[in-house]
């Protein structure tokens, strides 16, 4: 019996450690399986950030905090969603919309908004389609070429834009663009086109 005793002992032994040597080595697998995975998945805190970072970015490319629109109190605001801008004027003024140039001469240009005032100089703002010309140097070597020259320059939108003046007379230009349109903000005032592109902002 004693004999008997012993060899069941030692196979209880022997399955004992075969047991826990397995077990180690399964545990050892799921542990690298989880590092590998964390791995090939970023912390979601991360992607948040990512996602917080982006969005301010386009924040604040439509909207800019740098240098946001200074509207005087008294002024409205007339925003043109189908265009993607909006622009302040002052209370005397009157908003108009119209075509602006020929349908067949200059198909390009879609649609103008008009300020105009009977005791102050109106601003026009032409949206024309960027796809005709592609940038806003293409549209001026066609359109004005040696007609208008530069005449200082202010921000707009947060952005750094050149005042052009007609050769020909007193009468002024700013050029802006989006992914769809050309913008051409037009006065016969300087002070005035000044005033109200400052308030130009895309939406």
């Amino acid at each position: 019996m004693g004999v008997i005793v012993k060899r069941l002992f030692y196979i209880l032994l022997v399955l004992s450690i075969i047991i826990g040597l397995f077990g180690c080595a399964s545990k050892g697998n799921v542990e690298t399986h989880q590092q590998v995975g964390n791995l090939n998945q970023p912390d979601k805190s991360e992607i948040e950030l990512e996602n917080t970072a982006l969005k301010t970015q386009i924040d604040d490319f439509h909207n800019p905090k740098d240098n946001p629109p200074n509207i005087p109190q008294d002024w409205k605001i007339y925003r043109y969603l189908e265009c993607g801008y909006e622009i302040a004027y002052p209370e005397n003024y009157e908003p108009s919309i119209s075509g602006g140039h020929s349908v067949v001469a200059n198909p390009e240009y879609e649609v103008r908004l008009s300020l105009y005032s009977k005791e102050q100089p109106y601003v026009d703002i032409d949206s024309i389609r960027i796809d005709t010309y592609k940038s806003i140097i293409n549209f001026i070597q066609n359109n004005f070429k040696n007609r208008i020259v530069i005449d200082g320059n202010m921000v707009v939108n947060n952005v750094n834009c050149n005042i052009y003046k007609s050769v020909e007379e007193n009468y002024y230009y700013i050029f802006l663009s989006n992914s769809r349109y050309i913008f051409q903000i037009s006065s016969e005032s300087k002070e005035t086109i000044e005033k109200v592109s400052k308030t130009f902002m895309f939406i």
